[in-house]
């Protein structure tokens, strides 16, 4: 009993910490129109070249409409484009714009500056134990 007890502790420590980081970035970026959502979005597309919006959907475990409506969005700003697949032209992939890589990469300094201000609050070795931490917990979701 008391090990569920502790593991629900840390799901809602792992969700809390979430929110907060959420919230953290988020006050710093009221200006720019762009969710949490968006800018992971952005991320995926920069990671994984040209994606479908089926590999997309897929990934943030959504469905194709919702997809389709938050790609819309990001293409009506000048952020994404469609592109077609030159080995199948009835595929049809999402790439970011020069104005999307640009705003992209600014978000993203000012996502780790913001999170660093966070992280820097911590002693080194706690910071080193977060660190084994996550990438033991990445390896045990990889798998």
């Amino acid at each position: 009993m008391e090990e569920k007890k502790s593991i629900s502790g840390l799901v809602d420590l792992i969700f809390s910490t979430s929110r907060l980081l959420k919230e953290k970035v988020k006050c710093e970026h009221k200006n720019l129109q762009l969710s949490f959502v968006n800018i992971g979005m952005l991320r995926y597309i920069e990671e994984h070249g040209n994606p479908t919006m089926k590999e997309i959907a897929d990934h943030f475990l959504i469905s194709a409409p919702s997809v389709t409506s938050m790609v819309e969005m990001l293409i009506k700003s000048d952020h994404l484009m469609r592109v077609t697949d030159p080995n199948d032209r009835r595929v049809v992939r999402v790439s970011m714009t020069e104005n999307g890589k640009k705003e992209f990469e600014r978000i993203l300094e000012n996502v780790k500056s913001k999170i660093g201000e966070v992280l820097n609050n911590l002693a080194k070795d706690d910071l080193e134990k977060l660190n084994n931490i996550l990438i033991e917990l990445n390896k045990h979701l990889k798998a």
